[in-house]
């Protein structure tokens, strides 16, 4: 359905199958629906499918609903946040324990006195715990054991077997087993979606369960499966919503629970027709002979063939390009799941940042997450860091998903790819030929190190550095202006000028109009190649804007929201996004939406920006820079580039391509990093010490604060012709 993606992020959401949502739809447009509390007949029927997905459910689980009962939550954290609410814990005496190696929804049940557990590779739960002697334990109160059936962060299944080894006391080498009362927690959303789960053969007490994670839609629903004999246990209800309590009155503190579980926890009408659709994901399973087994030996198969073909990989000196993070050498799918968790790095070993992995990745239209998963204690552990080094680099600034990758020279998270049972050999493929034509140094060259003070991260996103402050002999010199350029649209190609009017906001016009799509999210060529090939032009006596493509002719648009060529007075204001930004803007019309919808093919707006003020807020260390407005760039009024610095990256790039291979022309890498001024007559990278820049004409002089260094993102990647 989307050739030339490669989607490898199947433990963040696997991909709907086309059948599975047409049958869905026609079964909203041939049925009446109504809401399971209403009592009419609709609500009637609605209510007989939702009893009915309970029991598909519990039965894809081969459980019935005398051994389990099926609670539909908001996904797995819901499901998570229902059992660590309702849990009847005794303060003081009950022990949630769990292991390093969980999720951050599992880790933040742990209000009660808590044990974290590191698990060796043998995977024994053997050795005594601190926290957890026979004195402590010497109450019958009620303790959990929460650990994952398999990693979401490096795919490693851990034994199900430790199920009845808590419940029957065998774990923690306590000396008094039998005075304890444990229940186990298994955190099964990622184990669920490749590999079968059978719990009459390991009874688990409470299980998540994420659907679009095993269906890909829909999304925002899951389950907490909770075994009939520690249902007891869910006694400790505080909030009750519609439809949970058999009755209650509001005058007075009278409350009567429900019976059955499901009808009690469910607070509030469930998402009936959500749970309408798992019908459908478990009917294609089905449809389609993909059984558990199936999936998870195709899904196997791919991981270990990633596996060995990451292993191969090797720099010129034999170094290896990629560092697999692994409890096992993906031999044995009981033990192993379909998913690789990397880092890649250069010849000298050092390592490449996954942001920047991440990026390039995307330019090839590859799906990958990077980071942490939501798995800081894996994390941590398999990347060798230490918490006194997490707590640190969390208190100096850092947040899980920002861009700091590198500290002090290494990784604090890594990339990962997961596979799904409509994952292929192409796709696995497709990953191992991106990082070797990416990062394999198959030749030494010398590499120059720039490295950037007061920043968590000592890495520079790019394969080449210098050090500006080394070779700048002369800090006031005379440079030449070559070239200015605007970008009216943003992510559209440059309007080369000579002489050009500068505002508040840069440029005269610069960045002014925006693409968005149905949905009102912002356009740009790192998600939508195809603008490369908008070449706009501006007319200042008409006042007209004109876009122009080969394919679709051309269209115009007034400069000005009071010029509107059609006529018209109304103005729709629409709101967007721009760098974390909420920026608003009116719509320029229906004529030119046809245009670009034409030429796109879909839906799409161009919006131009109104005279709201939007400041440069991530420039406020820089002296007189924080309270600059901006136009739609998206971190400085104005991009400066240097021929000398373009030279030597030319060089650079060209002296690693093959002979045949084609070099990068002067021109277009000026034109890829989309600069509005290109500066000629000092050293390469000398620019990166400058403070001021001052450019005269006949009669003025304006002055420039230097305001940072610009981290270009993945647009680099595509050139003229929208190719990436």
């Amino acid at each position: 359905k989307f050739p030339g993606s490669i989607y490898l992020d199947h433990t963040g959401s696997t991909l709907y199958a086309k059948s599975q949502i047409d049958a869905y739809t026609a079964d909203l447009q041939s049925h009446l629906y109504g809401n399971p509390h209403s009592g009419n007949p609709s609500s009637e029927h609605m209510a007989d499918i939702v009893h009915q997905v309970r029991g598909t459910v519990l039965n894809h689980f081969n459980v019935t609903n005398d051994q389990y009962d099926c609670v539909f939550t908001s996904g797995a954290t819901g499901a998570l946040r229902v059992l660590a609410e309702n849990f009847e814990w005794t303060k003081g005496k009950s022990k949630f324990v769990y292991l390093e190696d969980n999720h951050t929804s599992v880790v933040g049940i742990r209000e009660p006195i808590t044990c974290c557990i590191h698990v060796s590779s043998k995977y024994h739960l053997h050795h005594r715990r601190e926290g957890l002697s026979s004195k402590v334990c010497a109450y019958i109160f009620g303790n959990i054991f929460a650990y994952p059936a398999q990693s979401n962060f490096s795919g490693t299944k851990y034994p199900l077997f430790w199920i009845s080894e808590v419940k029957k006391g065998e774990a923690f080498n306590l000396s008094n087993p039998n005075s304890c009362n444990w229940y186990v927690l298994l955190d099964a959303a990622a184990y669920v979606s490749c590999s079968k789960l059978d719990l009459t053969e390991h009874p688990a007490d409470f299980v998540c369960i994420s659907f679009y994670k095993m269906f890909g839609f829909p999304t925002g629903l899951g389950c907490l499966l909770v075994r009939k004999s520690a249902a007891e246990m869910l006694t400790n209800k505080r909030y009750f919503g519609g439809g949970s309590p058999a009755g209650y009155l509001a005058n007075c503190d009278f409350f009567k629970p429900r019976t059955v579980l499901h009808s009690r926890l469910e607070d509030g009408t469930i998402s009936f027709l959500d749970i309408m659709a798992l019908k459908h994901g478990f009917n294609f399973l089905n449809q389609v002979d993909k059984s558990m087994v199936r999936i998870q030996d195709h899904t196997f198969s791919l991981a270990q063939r990633l596996y060995r073909a990451m292993n191969m990989l090797k720099h010129h000196n034999g170094a290896e390009v990629v560092k697999i993070y692994s409890h096992t050498d993906y031999t044995d799918s009981q033990t192993q799941g379909a998913i690789i968790t990397f880092n890649v790095n250069r010849a000298d070993g050092s390592c490449i940042g996954f942001n920047h992995v991440l990026q390039l990745a995307a330019s090839k239209n590859i799906h990958l997450r990077s980071g942490c998963f939501c798995n800081v204690g894996a994390c941590v552990s398999m990347l060798n860091l230490t918490p006194e080094n997490m707590k640190t680099i969390f208190q100096s600034g850092h947040s899980c998903g920002d861009h700091i990758d590198i500290v002090d020279g290494k990784p604090v998270g890594a990339i990962r790819a997961s596979l799904g049972y409509m994952s292929s050999t192409r796709d696995v493929d497709s990953l191992v030929q991106f990082i070797k034509e990416s990062f394999l140094q198959s030749t030494g060259f010398k590499r120059f190190l720039y490295r950037q003070e007061n920043n968590l991260s000592a890495e520079v996103n790019d394969e080449v550095y210098y050090d500006a402050r080394s070779s700048v002999s002369d800090s006031s010199k005379a440079l030449t202006l070559e070239k200015i350029f605007l970008y009216p649209v943003k992510s559209c190609r440059a309007i080369e000028v000579k002489q050009w009017t500068l505002c508040e906001t840069g440029l005269t016009h610069d960045r002014m109009w925006m693409i968005v799509n149905d949905y009102g999210v912002c356009l740009t060529q790192k998600r939508e190649n195809l603008l490369a090939l908008i070449q706009p032009s501006i007319d200042l006596e008409a006042g007209t804007l004109t876009l122009e493509s080969e394919s679709c002719g051309s269209v115009e648009v007034p400069l000005n929201a009071d010029d509107r060529i059609d006529g018209s007075v109304d103005i729709n204001v629409c709101e967007s996004k721009v760098c974390g930004d909420r920026v608003s803007g009116y719509d320029c019309g229906e004529k030119v939406s046809k245009w670009l919808s034409e030429f796109l093919g879909y839906k799409c707006y161009l919006i131009r920006k109104n005279n709201e003020t939007r400041f440069a807020k991530k420039r406020k260390e820089i002296e007189n820079c924080s309270n600059q407005t901006l136009a739609l760039t998206n971190g400085a009024q104005y991009l400066m580039l240097t021929s000398s610095s373009v030279k030597f990256l030319q060089e650079k790039i060209n002296s690693q391509l093959s002979e045949d291979g084609s070099k990068l022309g002067f021109d277009e890498i000026v034109d890829r990093f989309r600069c509005n001024f290109l500066v000629s007559g000092c050293k390469a990278f000398e620019e990166e010490s400058w403070s001021k820049i001052f450019i005269r004409n006949q009669a003025n002089v304006v002055k420039f604060m230097c305001s940072g260094l610009s981290n270009r993102c993945s647009m680099i990647c595509v050139d003229k012709t929208g190719q990436k």
